[in-house]
């Protein structure tokens, strides 16, 4: 039996702050461990008065070890922030006036032999979470898909589960990437897009970043017949929705970033669907904002 470590507040708050200035320096992108084989009860009585975010609990029911991680806040709460608010606005006005899809947030919750917060979350009408974002930006990539598998059925409660994995700072020459995972009940994460500034990722709203979701996953426990009403709604906002992304695809054959087969074949691509039963997620409004966040301005819409 391991031993059962319990420390006073003194000490962990000691430990909270070495570890914070180890992040701080950049002399480790991993998790630092602040207690060892310490109760889960304590440890979580602890993380409840910190008012910092970034706390990992691994251990069984009666004790574990604690870690802190850190990532900047701002790359952080776009990317997730951003990845997730397009599906309530596609659920519109079923998300505003029906409570249907609500934010859930970094929300501390409790896993088989692990406490975890996801970066953001989304429920189905006050119902636990069950679509997760997590954020790679000064850790690595095998702790984004760590991160991420964590979450997923049938070992967690998740039916959808993203990762964004934010190259930076990027290599010299090369344009910073954004890679954006998706897992589902049963699957390891895989890669779903992946552009940056110099990818030809310009044009919103066309089907070559456009990541279509199931619409069963994203309204996990809704009725059938909301679904169903639902999709008809979808079927017919989404081909308008590519129809604004073919103007920007224009305009950048007109600045020379495309040519014109690569409109025609992105355009057709687009209109092709599929349109029923899923929400697409638009890609390009997710690498927008965390630019723009890490002060990427010029490179928002830089040439191919």
């Amino acid at each position: 039996m391991a031993e059962i470590f319990v420390p006073n507040e003194a000490a962990l708050r000691h430990n909270l702050a070495e570890a914070t200035r180890v992040l701080d320096r950049g002399a480790a992108d991993e998790p630092q461990l602040i207690a060892s084989g310490i109760l889960r009860s304590v440890a979580h009585a602890f993380m409840e008065k910190c008012e910092r975010k970034g706390f990992l609990f691994i251990g069984d029911e009666a004790c574990g070890d604690l870690f802190v991680f850190y990532d900047p806040t701002g790359v952080h709460e776009s990317a997730a922030r951003y990845l997730v608010l397009p599906l309530i606005t596609w659920l519109q006005p079923w998300s505003t006036f029906g409570n249907l899809l609500w934010l859930g947030g970094s929300l501390t919750m409790h896993l088989p032999g692990i406490v975890a917060e996801p970066d953001e979350s989304l429920c189905v009408r006050g119902n636990p979470p069950h679509v997760f974002v997590e954020v790679a930006y000064a850790k690595s990539r095998s702790s984004l898909l760590q991160a991420m598998s964590r979450w997923a059925a049938p070992s967690g409660p998740a039916r959808l589960v993203f990762g964004v994995d934010v190259q930076y700072p990027p290599p010299a020459g090369v344009p910073p990437r954004i890679a954006i995972f998706m897992q589902r009940p049963g699957q390891q994460p895989a890669v779903a897009v992946s552009c940056g500034a110099g990818s030809g990722c310009i044009a919103p709203a066309l089907r070559e970043y456009t990541i279509f979701l199931p619409l069963d996953d994203v309204l996990f426990g809704v009725s059938w017949l909301t679904r169903t009403v639902i999709s008809l709604q979808l079927a017919v906002l989404v081909p308008l929705y590519s129809l604004y992304g073919c103007v920007y695809a224009l305009f950048d054959v007109l600045c020379g970033r495309r040519s014109v087969w690569q409109l025609v074949k992105a355009s057709f691509q687009s209109m092709g669907g599929p349109w029923w039963g899923v929400v697409p997620l638009d890609t390009f409004e997710v690498r927008r904002k965390v630019f723009m966040q890490l002060n990427w301005y010029q490179q928002v819409r830089s040439p191919c």
